[in-house]
């Protein structure tokens, strides 16, 4: 039998509800599913890679096909190495579409047996962006919309270190 295995990218900075629900439709799409955080060196990031792991590790506990992992690869590399066919990408509006869109191009370019699949958010997740928490955390404002009990928790414990 062949294994249907997906990736999902992200820096996941940190994970949302929106996250969340395309890492559940996909890990009911697929048989294993690679959450995947890929380092940029062009990005300052909030939280560092470990926490973020902590994180989406929190967050994914009951989806049993799901593993966390971290790589500074290029995606479709990375995806090649580990046997993945399927790269699992949400999109919230057009902007979204058209950046995933220009990645996958690129992407076919070097590995042109991945598969680029977008799943469109869900309406109540369109506003909901990891940008969006960050803005909303200088100002310690409630990010119970955007977030799981779980990642909050680690959250609440990163301010008090």
């Amino acid at each position: 039998m062949n294994n249907k295995k997906a990736l999902i990218t992200g820096s996941f900075d940190p994970p949302t509800v929106g996250h969340l629900d395309v890492i559940k439709r996909a890990s009911s799409l697929f048989d294993d599913l690679t959450v995947c955080i890929f380092r940029n060196s062009n990005k300052k990031y909030t939280f560092a890679e470990e926490t973020r792991v902590k994180m989406l590790s929190a967050m994914c506990k009951d989806i049993p096909n799901v593993k966390i992992d971290c790589s500074d690869k290029p995606v479709v590399i990375y995806a090649k190495e580990n046997s993945i066919n399927f790269i699992v990408k949400g999109a919230r509006n057009a902007r979204d579409f058209d950046y995933e869109k220009d990645l996958h191009n690129v992407g076919v370019d070097i590995n042109p047996e991945t598969e680029t699949l977008l799943l469109f958010s869900r309406p109540e997740y369109e506003r909901v962006s990891s940008s969006t928490v960050r803005e909303l955390m200088k100002y310690d404002l409630d990010l119970s919309k955007y977030l799981t009990p779980e990642v909050i928790e680690i959250i609440e414990k990163e301010k008090t270190k």
